[in-house]
């Protein structure tokens, strides 16, 4: 497929590419580059108009207020503007962090401008303590991820000092001595060179203290490689692209110790890379090892995915296959991971509503998924060797509608000790919620 045509379809909006896109063939070895990032927004943002701040609203008779829900109560809601939004700013990816020494829970929400710092502790009044603008600002794709004490926030957009942005590093340890919020942090470090500037994502590897930063513009998305054990003096140690085909979505990596014996502790990342699920030894930084690409029915656009405690199984959203379907619902990619070499993709969970799949993580028997348009959706896993998940909880943010397109639930953090989950809702803000008879963990 003509990748600058497919850039300019997805910068238009969602309603004029949907359209677009639907006659697209399904081939599932045509290379295409994803570059610009999502827009999410920027098309028809649907739904009704979010409600105002929120505090504790208990899910009763399928509604937390006007929030479509099972087994999940609202703590609370805080608005774009309470998370210091600029006015049209929007919001995008987000992660957690925990205080090892006074325990205290922060939500870390990336807008287009800025990352967000919000106290979650007492889940019904979180607090917003301040932010930290990002080098570069109105982009559609902002990611934050955390090692030890220190988040790490890349962008991706199009615009013309998205090159300036690089890899921003904050000691979140700042947030202690806060006491008159909210305040601007300003940047503990940066990362800043040839190779990384433009960022899709960033994943971290907290047991080998390496992070992972993927996408972008520069060696075409490549994998960069960058040595995080000194947080604040960040290095790039090496480069790696598939001659295959370069560009890389999203990654996860981890010390391996599922059932493919030959790779007990060595570090494996599972890339999803647009057209195939891409799995890659990376022990030695300098001499990475392509153990599989593996291409599946129905691929859309490979977008993310998140492995089973056990290791045994990834699963994998397609941000795109509902555009080749003629009767669309949100679908979940399952792999048999027992040969690296040779992943199977072997079922599919095909969920009830139809909304445009973005974000999923696994803690403990469960996936925690951010469907965008249908909310937060949590599935039990204890049937996957068999091929079936069964939901057993949902927080719709978008109660109008669970259509495709880019809008709604972004992303997601299941991993506070409290058990609290965070969403971000890209036109909504932040939603703190409490799921609650989720069943065997």
């Amino acid at each position: 497929m003509n990748r600058l045509r497919l850039g300019v379809l997805l910068c238009l909006g969602w309603l004029a590419a949907a359209s677009a896109l639907s006659a697209l063939p399904a081939d599932p070895a045509a290379p295409w580059k994803h570059d610009d990032g999502e827009v999410p927004g920027d098309g028809d943002p649907g739904g009704h108009e979010p409600s105002p701040a929120l505090g504790f609203t208990p899910c009763r008779k399928g509604h937390a207020n006007v929030y479509p829900c099972k087994n999940i109560d609202l703590a609370s809601y805080m608005t774009l503007e309470d998370l210091g939004a600029a006015p049209g700013e929007k919001a995008a990816g987000i992660w957690g962090w925990t205080d090892p020494e006074t325990r205290r829970e922060y939500a870390l929400i990336a807008l287009r401008s800025r990352m967000s710092v919000v106290d979650v502790t007492d889940a019904k009044h979180p607090r917003f303590i301040g932010d930290l603008p990002g080098r570069s600002v109105d982009l559609s794709n902002r990611e934050v991820n955390v090692y030890g004490d220190y988040a790490f926030v890349v962008a991706d957009g199009r615009t013309s000092t998205v090159a300036e942005n690089g890899v921003q590093v904050l000691d979140l340890t700042q947030v202690r001595g806060v006491t008159d919020p909210p305040v601007h942090f300003s940047e503990s470090a940066v990362l800043l060179t040839d190779q990384i500037q433009r960022v899709h994502n960033l994943n971290v590897d907290a047991e080998t203290g390496f992070a992972y930063a993927v996408g972008g513009n520069r060696c075409g998305g490549c994998l960069r490689m960058i040595d995080i054990q000194d947080p604040v003096n960040p290095r790039q140690v090496a480069t790696w692209t598939d001659p295959e085909h370069a560009y890389i979505h999203d990654i996860l990596c981890v010390v391996y110790h599922g059932p493919d014996e030959r790779y007990t502790g060595r570090e494996i990342c599972f890339a999803s890379a647009e057209n195939a699920l891409l799995i890659l030894d990376v022990t030695d930084k300098n001499a990475v090892r392509k153990l599989s690409r593996t291409t599946y029915q129905g691929v859309g656009y490979a977008h993310q995915g998140w492995l089973t405690t056990d290791q045994k199984y990834f699963l994998l959203d397609d941000e795109m296959d509902e555009l080749h379907q003629e009767d669309p619902h949100t679908t979940t990619y399952l792999w048999n991971l027992s040969d690296l070499s040779a992943p199977a993709q072997f079922a599919t969970y095909t969920a009830a509503t139809r909304a445009t799949d973005h974000n999923q993580y696994v803690k403990g028997n469960f996936v925690y998924q951010s469907n965008y348009r249908a909310g937060l959706r949590i599935l039990n896993l204890s049937g996957i060797a068999d091929g079936n998940l069964t939901e057993v909880a949902y927080f719709d943010i978008v109660p109008d509608r669970d259509d495709r397109g880019y809008e709604g639930a972004w992303g997601n953090y299941p991993y506070f000790p409290s058990g609290t989950v965070v969403v971000s809702g890209v036109s909504q803000g932040l939603y703190v919620l409490k799921p609650k008879k989720l069943g065997r963990r």
